[in-house]
């Protein structure tokens, strides 16, 4: 066996309203095959993490098309699938064992990892001593 590819979803990143499970078997068996990579480094092990294709699948239905578009994310064609493929077993390198093809990403709020400042406060809070019992000052 020179391949092993499991076609997963970009919901395993970046995750889908209503489709928790679905997420997590998703990024379960990306996570398998990077583990499986590692132990077995004569195959090639690719996650192929697909966006919404176009020409397929539940992503056709008028309402999740419409949901996809207000979200930003963009589809790719079916036909361009055989190509993209192609790439990660033949050009892409070994290692590269999550790849992720899609055009845009949702936007999305984030908020700094390891970020210390507390929270700007908007009110007094009727519950407890907070923020004195933090040490925060208001």
């Amino acid at each position: 066996m020179k391949f092993f590819v499991g076609l997963s979803s970009v919901a395993a990143i970046q995750g889908n309203p209503g489709q928790t499970n679905y997420a997590a078997a998703n990024r379960m068996m990306s996570a398998l095959l990077r583990y499986l990579r590692r132990r077995n480094g004569a195959i090639r092990f690719k996650a192929l993490m697909l966006p919404p294709v176009e020409g397929a699948g539940m992503a056709e239905d008028p309402e999740v098309r419409d949901m996809l578009r207000r979200r930003g994310v963009a589809y790719v064609h079916v036909q361009e699938l055989a190509g993209l493929f192609c790439r990660e077993l033949f050009v892409a390198p070994a290692e590269d064992d999550w790849v992720m093809f899609i055009r845009a990403l949702p936007s999305v709020k984030t908020a700094p990892l390891g970020d210390t400042s507390p929270p700007a406060l908007s009110g007094q809070l009727d519950d407890g001593p907070w923020p004195s019992a933090l040490g925060i000052s208001p």
